[in-house]
């Protein structure tokens, strides 16, 4: 990643970092100082082995505690340039865990939104998806307070179905949006993915990717046009089913529509005989 200077709106890489400063950066009004600090897995993945930032410096630290190391290595960049800091602080970055983004956003390209949000969701989101379990999700974590009017009015925009929700547990206070449906993950990933995709983290990117190939069964009512047929999208068999009595009696899976549309005459005409 090249870039020199980061308050310029028309660079790629300086739109996903606006994002990526917004969920994990830190701006100090007193001490004139913007940080972002990150695992620096994560530093070598997005920025690469060399990168240009114009005007900030960079380190790495581990995490002490009672003289024990503990958690992953960190990677930190950091400046001191006051016209750097004093703008950040200008599009609300000093107060970012209380304020909605919209400031910033308004000064991103609408075509390039989508970089913004990226680097947003790269920090402060994550892609749920257990290879030994069914389920799957996009989790959004925030301070308890935090005023996520933008991110309701993206996903509104793209047709997402989320929950909201705040907590309070013995770790600490937050808030959180989550996405639960597949279609909507999917509809997500298309935005954040439309372009570009050397910006970001790529292990996030193949997660969604995760997401979509790992799956619970999914049936899809009459996908064949016969009542009593439907398809399977997670073993990609055809079920044939009947309802008597009000109750389901399931008749078998077969590897074509044919084969499961003639089992289901066969059952019928049993039925029928009895």
């Amino acid at each position: 990643m090249h870039t020199k200077n980061i308050t310029e709106p028309e660079n790629f890489c300086n739109i996903y970092l606006w994002g990526l400063i917004w969920a994990d950066g830190h701006v100090s009004k007193k001490r004139n100082c913007l940080s972002l600090e990150i695992n620096a897995e994560d530093f070598i993945d997005i920025f690469g082995s060399n990168f240009t930032l114009e005007n900030f410096k960079m380190y790495n630290r581990t995490r002490t505690q009672n003289n024990r190391t503990f958690g992953r290595p960190l990677s930190c960049l950091y400046t001191t340039k006051k016209e750097i800091t004093q703008w950040f602080i200008l599009n609300d970055f000093g107060d970012k865990s209380l304020v909605d983004p919209a400031k910033i956003l308004s000064k991103v390209p609408k075509n390039l939104q989508y970089l913004w949000w990226r680097g947003y969701f790269d920090g402060d989101g994550c892609f749920y998806c257990d290879k030994d379990k069914p389920g799957r999700s996009f989790t959004l974590w925030g301070h308890i307070n935090q005023d996520y009017t933008s991110t309701k009015e993206l996903f509104n925009n793209l047709g997402i179905k989320y929950t909201y929700k705040q907590f309070t547990r013995k770790s600490g206070r937050g808030s959180f949006i989550t996405i639960r449906k597949v279609e909507d993950i999917e509809k997500l990933g298309k935005f954040l993915y439309q372009d570009h995709l050397d910006i970001g983290l790529k292990r996030k990117y193949h997660k969604y990717l995760g997401c979509l190939e790992k799956a619970k069964p999914i049936f899809v009512k009459h996908k064949s046009d016969i009542k009593g047929v439907h398809h399977s999208h997670w073993d990609n068999k055809w079920i044939a089913r009947l309802t008597i009595d009000k109750k389901r009696v399931h008749i078998g899976c077969f590897d074509s529509k044919e084969q499961a549309y003639q089992a289901l005459i066969d059952r019928k005409s049993q039925l029928l005989h009895v």
